[in-house]
C-alpha cells in the first residue's frame, strides 16, 4: 500500500469518513508506503488525530502528494495533533508544508530520528516569499506555540526548521535534545524569562571597519549552532546559551569596532 487516504479515487484505502475520526495512528514497517494522503487533504481529514507515529517507512516522501497553496481555504488537518514521531524514513526531505504547519497549534512533542534525507521541518515552496538577509533574526509567526519536547536525532542533512523564518520562540519548551545533526544552522538559546529561542544563524558575515579592512563576525555572538544539545528545564540539565537580541548584538559590534580603532591608533 502506497498511501493511507486517497482523495483522488478513494478506492482500496481508508475512507475519509474513518480518517476524520482517528485519534491515534501508528504506521510501521510499510516498505512501499509513500504518502499519508494521495491528493489534497480534505476539510475533515485527520482533524481529530492526536498522535501520529511513522516508523521504518523507507519510501515515505511526504504527508500529502499535493502541496496546498498559500491563500487556499485552510483545512483542519492535524489541528488536534499533540504528539508526532517520525523514525527511519530516509526519503522524507521535509515534514510540513507552510499551510499545514499553521494547524499545529496543539503540538506538544516532536521527535525526528534517523531520517537521512530530511533537510527542513517546514518546507519552502513556490508560494512562500524568501526573507531578505536584513530580516534575519526577526521573530516570525510561531508554528509550534505550545511545544514542550523537541528531539532531533541523527539527521545528517537537516539544515533548519524553516528556510524562510529565521527566529522562533518556544515559551513552553521543557526538553530539548539535538544530536548528530552536523548541517543544522539553527541555534538554541534562552533569555532572562526562560523562553527558548531558535535562530537560524547565517554564515559569517563581512563587516567593513573604519580602517578599510574586512572582519568576519557572527551576527549573534553568543548564539552559535551546536551539534549536541541535551537540555531539561525541570531538572536543570545543561544550561542553554544566553539569548542576545539584535539591539545587544549591535552594541557589541559597535564596542568591538571602537576597541579595534583604539588599538589601531
Amino acid at each position: 500500500m502506497e498511501c493511507l487516504i486517497d482523495t483522488a479515487d478513494d478506492q482500496g484505502h481508508i475512507s475519509t469518513d474513518v480518517s476524520s475520526n482517528l485519534v491515534e495512528l501508528v504506521i510501521r514497517n510499510m516498505r512501499c508506503f509513500k504518502v499519508l494522503c494521495n491528493g489534497p487533504f480534505l476539510k475533515d481529514t485527520l482533524q481529530k488525530l492526536e498522535k501520529l507515529e511513522i516508523r521504518n517507512c523507507m519510501e515515505l516522501v511526504s504527508f500529502s502528494s499535493i502541496r496546498q497553496k498559500q491563500g487556499a481555504i485552510q483545512v483542519a488537518t492535524f489541528q488536534n495533533l499533540r504528539d508526532l514521531i517520525v523514525y527511519n524514513c530516509n526519503r522524507l526531505k521535509s515534514l510540513f508544508s507552510p499551510p499545514l504547519a499553521q494547524n499545529l497549534s496543539k503540538l506538544i512533542t516532536l521527535t525526528m530520528q534517523r531520517c537521512e534525507g530530511l533537510e527542513e521541518i517546514i518546507a519552502i515552496d513556490d508560494q512562500t516569499p524568501i526573507a531578505s538577509s536584513s530580516s534575519q533574526g526577526h521573530l516570525q509567526s510561531l508554528p509550534f506555540p505550545v511545544l514542550k519536547e523537541l528531539q532531533l536525532i541523527d539527521l545528517p542533512c537537516l539544515k533548519s526548521f524553516d528556510p524562510v523564518c529565521y527566529h522562533f520562540e518556544f515559551p513552553y519548551l521543557m526538553k530539548l535534545f539535538v544530536c548528530q545533526c552536523p548541517k543544522l544552522i539553527t541555534s538554541f538559546s534562552k533569555d532572562s524569562k526562560d523562553i527558548v529561542h531558535a535562530i537560524q544563524v547565517p554564515q559569517l558575515v563581512e563587516y567593513n571597519t573604519a580602517e578599510g579592512f574586512t572582519m568576519m563576525i557572527y551576527p549573534f555572538l553568543d548564539d552559535r549552532p551546536a551539534n549536541f544539545i541535551f537540555w531539561d528545564r525541570e531538572h536543570c540539565l545543561n544550561s542553554l546559551p544566553l539569548y542576545i537580541n539584535e539591539e545587544e548584538t549591535e552594541e557589541q559590534m559597535s564596542h568591538h569596532e571602537g576597541e579595534t580603532c583604539r588599538r589601531k591608533r
